[in-house]
């Protein structure tokens, strides 16, 4: 995607750039009033209207000329974004322009529908809240000030309070989400930013506390603790409630206590130690090549309709070591955790279910098909599932079972490895070739399949001179096409 010929930020101050260079040089300040207001509220406006927002203390004529002096300022850096009829003055929509107020906007409108659809904060709808607060640099046009403009100063007033909140609101939106999937670090950037903006908010006070002491950092909520004291103090003449105390007490008295909304729990103060979100194996030896592979996998996991991707290939082209490695990237990522089963051993589609639900932890019994209590577990879940090797049990009966569940299942993200594709309505494919190779011995660092031998011969024999035998490994690479399970 292009980036935009035009950008406007109003985040955090004001800054207008066209292509590589900064836009200034207006004929006034009101000249650069006018057109943010007309980027803000892209429709005609009447002439009349902009004139008594902007120069209320003149006649109307007079009111009229200024507003004709600024608007040909605003033309003459910018003419293809203004539209200025006889009695109407808009700013051009279809012109390509990127205003950070809308991008910020469209992204939590897109995470608040998402939420209402769902009942939660899921993940594609956090990725929308984290653009969100990504953009918001400061308040709206901080430190931009018009004179004798009381309207106009209104407006960015209530604007910038709105704005305000929609980031208040999704950093406190985040920060329970962070939190269930074991990413405190995350979390608690979230609430040191939401306090810097708004620090009387007693409630992220204790939520910080809380996330403080599940991260092991017991001095730290009591030091937290300390500054919310002083704050309210200083600011309100007040003292903190008595929940924050007696949260603040137990974290002294080293009792674990962790905020719940309205309440603490309370047990003998211990490292927290977090339940295992996946069984992925541990990497043996280092990953090579596969940069822009990773990368699309990355892109359809923050698709909307991202549901199930195969992984497509020859036997040793590396689809498992790509899945395993795409999905450690995920770690953290999904609040029921990340999982992988391999399916090479298994014969039929009972043990393969069965193999499922015991990755997963999850127990299937009753008189119900395997297939369909194994689809109503795992429909509610928010979870990565990687399903290797899964082409020798290719059936009508598992592509029904996937199909289904690629429908019912908004937050389960299955990566398949398999030698043919699916074939199903719901599913990308990415087809893996062998490595990038060479057969130039000067340019041998810059192949990914040489990368992989070389690494390898190391393992194997310390000394290996790569540089002594770079024609013979760009020669075997070449004969085997870059194939990873030959260069192993």
């Amino acid at each position: 995607m292009t980036k935009a010929n035009l950008k406007i930020t109003l985040l955090g101050g004001v800054t207008i750039t066209q292509g590589e260079t900064e836009v200034t040089n207006f004929a006034s300040r009101k000249a650069e009033a006018l057109l943010i207001y007309l980027a803000c509220h892209p429709r005609p406006h009447p002439r009349e209207t902009l004139a008594a927002l902007l120069w209320p203390e003149n006649n109307q004529s007079r009111a009229l000329a200024n507003l004709s002096v600024a608007l040909n300022s605003v033309k003459k850096q910018l003419e293809p974004y203004i539209l200025a009829e006889r009695h109407s003055i808009a700013f051009n929509k279809a012109a390509d322009y990127e205003l950070d107020t809308a991008v910020f906007q469209q992204a939590v409108r897109a995470a608040q529908d998402q939420q209402q659809a769902e009942g939660k904060l899921g993940r594609i709808g956090a990725a929308q809240l984290e653009t969100a607060v990504s953009l918001y640099k400061g308040d709206f046009l901080a430190g931009f000030n018009t004179r004798n403009a009381p309207d106009f100063e209104a407006w960015a007033l209530l604007e910038q309070e709105r704005l305000r909140q929609l980031f208040l609101n999704a950093l406190a939106d985040l920060i329970p989400f962070y939190q269930q999937r074991g990413q405190l670090t995350a979390a608690i950037a979230c609430a040191q930013r939401l306090l810097a903006a708004d620090p009387l908010q007693e409630t992220i006070q204790r939520q910080l506390m809380s996330l403080y002491l599940q991260d092991n950092r017991r001095p730290a909520a009591l030091v937290q603790y300390e500054q919310c004291a002083r704050i309210l103090d200083e600011e309100l003449g007040v003292e903190p409630d008595e929940e924050t105390t007696a949260l603040y007490q137990a974290i002294k008295d080293e009792e674990v206590k962790e905020w719940q909304g309205d309440k603490v729990a309370t047990s003998p103060l211990h490292p927290v130690t977090p339940s295992p979100s996946h069984n992925l194996p541990a990497a043996a030896n280092a990953f090579i090549g596969r940069e822009a592979e990773l990368a699309a996998i990355q892109a359809w996991m923050g698709l909307p309709d991202g549901r199930l991707l195969t992984i497509v290939g020859p036997g040793g082209i590396g689809k498992t070591r790509l899945a395993q490695e795409a999905a450690r990237a995920c770690l953290g990522q999904f609040a029921d955790g990340v999982w992988l089963v391999s399916l090479v051993p298994f014969q039929d589609l009972h043990e393969a279910a069965t193999a499922v639900a015991q990755a997963l932890g999850l127990t299937l019994s009753g008189k119900e098909p395997l297939l369909s209590q194994l689809r109503e577990t795992l429909r509610p879940l928010e979870a990565l599932l990687v399903l290797d090797n899964l082409e020798h049990l290719l059936t009508g009966d598992l592509r029904d079972f996937l199909s289904h569940l690629t429908q019912e299942a908004a937050d389960l993200r299955l990566i398949v490895t398999s030698r043919e594709r699916l074939r199903l309505q719901a599913e990308r494919a990415l087809n893996l070739e062998g490595l990038l190779f060479t057969s130039h011995a000067s340019r041998l660092t810059d192949s990914p399949a040489a990368q992989l031998f070389i690494d390898r011969a190391k393992r194997a024999q310390a000394d290996f001179d790569a540089e002594g035998q770079a024609a013979a490994v760009g020669r075997l690479c070449q004969l085997v096409g870059g194939l990873p399970l030959a260069l192993e």
